[in-house]
């Protein structure tokens, strides 16, 4: 965490209690809005075959926030 506050970087973040620790003290964001951009510049064609491999290698995702991430990407 002080890392990316001396750097100004962005922090990769999932967990709940990691999040609300952070939230204050740096830019946080997640696997899922890491995916959505990533399909948004056209790197990858699809999202939902990564967050299938994800969930099966035991990745624990929301059936919500799936939701909302297929409906950002237009799948």
């Amino acid at each position: 965490m002080f890392l990316a506050k001396k750097l100004d970087g962005i922090t990769l973040i999932d967990e709940k209690r990691g999040r609300k620790v952070g939230k204050n003290h740096i830019k946080i964001t997640g696997t899922a809005a890491i995916l959505v951009k990533t399909k948004q510049s056209g790197k990858i064609p699809l999202v939902k075959p990564l967050l299938s491999e994800l969930t099966k290698s035991g990745y624990r995702l929301s059936d919500k926030l799936i939701k909302e991430v297929l409906e950002l990407c237009i799948e």
